[in-house]
C-alpha cells in the first residue's frame, strides 16, 4: 500500500535532517512492508494506537495516518524546531479524525 500524499503540504527545511527522513519514508518507502503485511493479513484495523517517538516534522506520522486512518498516533519529539514544524495544519488536521 502506498499512501497518497498529492496534495498534502509537507515543509521541508534545508539544512536539517527533514530532507533525508523525508527521502526515507516516502521515496525509500522505509515502512512499507511492515504497513503492506498488516493490510495483506487484514490487521490494520485492529491498530488503534500508534506512537511515532521522535517524530521529526511528522512524516512517518503522515505516512502510518494515511495507512490507518482509525488509530490515534501520539507524536513525540522533543527538539523545539522539529516540533514546531511538526504542528503543520495537516497533522492538526487528522488527529481531529
Amino acid at each position: 500500500m502506498d499512501p497518497d500524499i498529492q496534495g498534502t503540504r509537507v515543509i521541508i527545511r534545508r539544512f536539517t535532517s527533514d530532507i533525508p527522513v523525508f527521502r526515507q519514508v516516502f521515496l525509500k518507502k522505509q515502512y512499507k512492508s511492515q504497513a503492506d503485511s498488516m493490510v495483506r493479513n487484514k490487521e490494520e484495523n485492529l491498530i488503534q494506537y500508534i506512537v511515532d517517538a521522535g517524530a521529526n516534522i511528522g512524516c512517518t506520522t503522515l505516512f502510518l495516518k494515511r495507512i490507518f486512518p482509525h488509530a490515534h498516533i501520539v507524536s513525540i519529539e522533543p527538539e523545539g524546531g522539529n516540533y514546531r514544524d511538526a504542528r503543520a495544519p495537516w497533522i492538526l488536521t487528522f488527529s481531529k479524525r
